[in-house]
């Protein structure tokens, strides 16, 4: 009687022992979906990108951006609402139809957008030819693949040569270049900003230099 009444309380105890074992990690995996419910709760801004198909510039406003998979979504803007090009602060005036744009939305009010950032286009290539004047010229580039881009140059549109400012002069035909600015349309850019390298010399111009400028 003894022996059995041994074994029995060992197998109770053996039972509420698996059994509180059970208990616990139940408890620790509601504990930890609670834990995860209580973080998402708190909110985090979160980022969606896509193309403006409709604005108003009114404050506050609404921007309707169309998403990759073809659907369009309104958000509203309002006067906390701000606006960059690239890393540049910018204000809503810079935004126009037809640009990529990435948006963060409110953690409280998902519809309304904290910050509006216009998507800038890189162009990096040889000058092929210039046209028009300083303010209002286009400069075909090379392309990849023995295409061409076009870079159209805007009074706003600033110039850099070796790290120092430069101007609309300082362009000239083959010289490399990288243009950033906003896609007017397929394989054309207007810049905001060039960089411009000297065009490299020939290697017999470079040799007529060093001996003493000779014709």
């Amino acid at each position: 009687m003894n022996v059995a009444r041994v074994a029995t309380s060992s197998a109770l105890g053996i039972a509420l022992a698996v059994g509180g074992t059970s208990v616990a990690f139940a408890h620790g995996a509601k504990d930890h979906g609670r834990s995860n419910d209580h973080h998402a709760a708190r909110g985090h801004r979160h980022g969606v990108d896509g193309t403006i198909s409709a604005l108003s510039a009114t404050t506050p406003g609404t921007l309707t951006l169309t998403m990759r998979d073809g659907s369009t979504v309104t958000y509203t803007t309002t006067a906390a609402t701000t606006y960059f090009e690239g890393r540049a602060s910018a204000t809503s005036s810079a935004l126009a139809v037809g640009e990529q744009v990435d948006v963060a939305l409110n953690a409280t009010t998902p519809t309304t957008l904290d910050s509006v950032r216009i998507d800038l286009t890189h162009f990096e290539g040889k000058i092929l030819a210039i046209t028009g004047a300083a303010g209002a010229a286009t400069i075909t580039l090379s392309g990849p693949n023995n295409t061409t881009r076009t870079v159209l140059v805007t009074p706003s549109t600033t110039f850099e040569m070796k790290g120092q400012t430069a101007t609309f002069s300082s362009l000239v035909v083959g010289a490399e270049m990288g243009a950033m600015g906003l896609d007017a349309s397929n394989n054309t850019l207007s810049a905001l900003s060039i960089r411009v390298s000297a065009p490299e010399s020939s290697p017999q111009q470079h040799s007529l230099n060093n001996d003493g400028g000779r014709n």
